[in-house]
C-alpha cells in the first residue's frame, strides 16, 4: 500500500508541474477610446499577451435603439490582416448593426489595430454620443467585448461606467495548454501510476 501512495504522490506532483509550466504565459488584451469626436470614436485593440496571437474581436452597441453605421479599419502594423464581421444589417438607414467583429491573422503581441465607428438612432443618421451608448447609459446594458487567442483562449466581459477619459479597458488571464500538451501530461501520469502499482504488485 505504501508504494501506490507514493506513486500517486509524484503523479501529482508531476502534473502540478507541468501544467504550471504549460500556463505560464499570459494572454490578454486593451481596449481603449482616446480619440475622435463623440459620435464617430476611435478604437485601439493592443495585443498585451506574452505570445498568442488575437485571432478574433467582437464588440456589442450596449444601447440597442442604436446601432453601428460606417465602419473604418486601419492597423500600425504591416503584417496585420483583418475582415471585418458586421451581420444583422438594416437597408432602411443604410448598412446597420447592434455589434461589429473582426477576424484577424498576424496580430503578435504588442501590435495594436485601430477603427472608427459611426454610431446613429436606429434607422437614421444622427449625432450619437457614444459615451452614453457604450456605457454610462442608465438602465441599458454596457458594450460587451470579446477577444480570442490563437491558442483557444476567450476573454469576455462588459464596459464598465467611466466618468472621464481615457476610457481603457483591459483583460488577462493564463493561457489555456494546447490539446496535444494536455495529453501528453495525461499518458505521463498514467504511466507513473502504472510503474507504482507494478512496485506494489512486486512487493506484494
Amino acid at each position: 500500500m505504501r508504494q501506490v501512495l507514493i506513486g500517486c504522490t509524484m503523479l501529482v506532483v508531476v502534473l502540478g508541474v507541468g501544467v504550471g509550466q504549460v500556463d505560464a504565459a499570459i494572454v490578454g488584451y486593451s481596449w481603449e477610446i482616446s480619440h475622435g469626436n463623440i459620435n464617430i470614436p476611435l478604437v485601439e485593440l493592443t495585443n498585451i499577451s506574452d505570445e498568442a496571437r488575437i485571432t478574433e474581436f467582437w464588440m456589442s452597441i450596449g444601447r440597442t435603439d442604436r446601432n453601428y453605421d460606417g465602419v473604418t479599419s486601419g492597423s500600425e502594423s504591416g503584417d496585420l490582416v483583418w475582415v471585418l464581421q458586421r451581420p444583422d444589417y438594416n437597408r432602411s438607414g443604410g448598412d446597420r448593426s447592434n455589434w461589429v467583429g473582426y477576424q484577424f491573422s498576424g496580430f503578435d503581441p504588442g501590435e495594436t489595430f485601430q477603427f472608427t465607428v459611426d454610431i446613429d438612432l436606429d434607422h437614421s443618421d444622427t449625432d450619437e454620443d457614444y459615451r452614453i451608448v457604450l456605457f454610462n447609459n442608465g438602465g441599458w446594458l454596457n458594450s460587451e467585448l470579446q477577444t480570442t487567442f490563437s491558442e483557444t483562449s476567450v476573454l469576455s466581459g462588459s464596459l464598465p461606467d467611466y466618468s472621464s477619459p481615457p476610457y481603457i479597458f483591459s483583460q488577462t488571464a493564463l493561457a489555456i495548454p494546447e490539446p496535444s500538451t494536455v495529453a501528453l501530461l495525461i499518458t505521463a501520469a498514467f504511466g507513473l501510476f502504472a510503474y507504482g502499482w507494478r512496485r506494489r504488485k512486486k512487493s506484494t
